[in-house]
C-alpha cells in the first residue's frame, strides 16, 4: 500500500514575518544563571498564531518572575493581550489588557523594584532570541508591558531590561515568528502601530481597525514532565 500522507502544515494566520531559518533558540550561545527545579515555573499560553511554551526563571530575575506569574495565575491574558509592537528583526512588545478596567485594575498594583542585571552586555547582543524581560521607562519602572526578543539584541544596558524567561520549543518560536509585524513600530519611533495611550483608554475597541493584530488569548502554569 502506498505510505501515509504527511501530516497537515500548522495553518498560520500569516506568513512567517522573520527571517526564515532561524534557530528555536539563541543565535548565538551565552552564559545563563544556572537554575534549580525550585526556581523554575512553566508556562504555557494561547495566541492567535500558535501555542506558545514559556519557562520563567525566578532566579534570574525574582521581581519580574514574580509579576509575570501573578499575570498568569491572576487571569490578566484572558482579556485578549494585544501583540502590539512587533518589529520584524528586533522584538514584540505586549502586556496591556484588552479590557481597560482590568488594565487600571492591575496598574493600581503599582511598579517593581529592578532586579540585578545578570546579561554581559559587554559580549554584545546580550539579549536572546526568545528571551522574555519587562519593558520600562527607567529606574524601577517595570509594571505590565514585557516584551518577546525576535533576533539576539543589543539590549540589556538598562536597569530593566532583566530577562525573567525564555521560550521552549521549536512549535513556541514558529508561533513567534508568524506574529504580525506589519505595523512596525509604535507612532513615537516612526511607525504605524496601535497607540499605547489609546490602548489604556479604550482597550481592544480601539484596535479593532488595527485587523491583522495577534493575540495572547490565555496563560496559565502547568507541572512540567518527569518534574517532582
Amino acid at each position: 500500500p502506498p505510505p501515509p500522507p504527511p501530516p497537515p502544515a500548522p495553518q498560520w494566520p500569516h506568513d512567517l514575518q522573520q527571517d526564515a531559518g532561524l534557530p528555536a533558540g539563541p543565535e548565538q550561545a551565552g552564559s545563563e544563571p544556572a537554575s534549580n527545579p525550585n526556581d523554575i515555573t512553566m508556562v504555557k499560553c494561547s495566541t492567535t498564531a500558535g501555542p506558545l511554551t514559556i519557562r520563567v526563571h525566578r532566579n534570574w530575575s525574582p521581581h519580574g518572575a514574580e509579576r509575570f506569574l501573578d499575570m498568569v495565575t491572576g487571569g490578566f491574558f484572558s482579556s485578549k493581550v494585544a501583540l502590539f509592537r512587533a518589529v520584524r528583526g528586533f522584538l514584540c512588545q505586549t502586556g496591556i489588557a484588552g479590557d481597560p478596567s482590568m488594565h487600571e485594575a492591575w496598574r493600581s498594583k503599582g511598579t517593581i523594584p529592578d532586579d540585578a542585571q545578570w546579561l554581559d552586555v559587554s559580549a554584545g547582543h546580550a539579549m536572546k532570541r526568545g528571551y522574555i524581560s519587562f519593558a520600562g521607562g527607567g529606574p524601577n519602572s517595570r509594571g505590565l508591558e514585557f516584551f518577546f526578543a525576535f533576533r539576539d539584541l543589543n539590549l540589556g544596558g538598562s536597569s530593566w531590561e532583566v530577562p525573567f524567561a525564555t521560550l521552549v520549543g521549536q512549535s513556541s518560536f514558529e508561533t513567534m515568528d508568524h506574529w504580525y509585524t506589519g505595523y512596525g513600530d509604535i507612532p513615537a519611533f516612526g511607525g504605524h502601530a496601535p497607540d499605547q495611550t489609546e490602548m489604556y483608554s479604550h482597550g481592544n475597541t480601539y484596535l479593532a481597525d488595527f485587523h491583522e493584530l495577534d493575540y495572547i488569548l490565555s496563560c496559565e502554569t502547568y507541572a512540567e514532565a518527569g518534574a517532582a
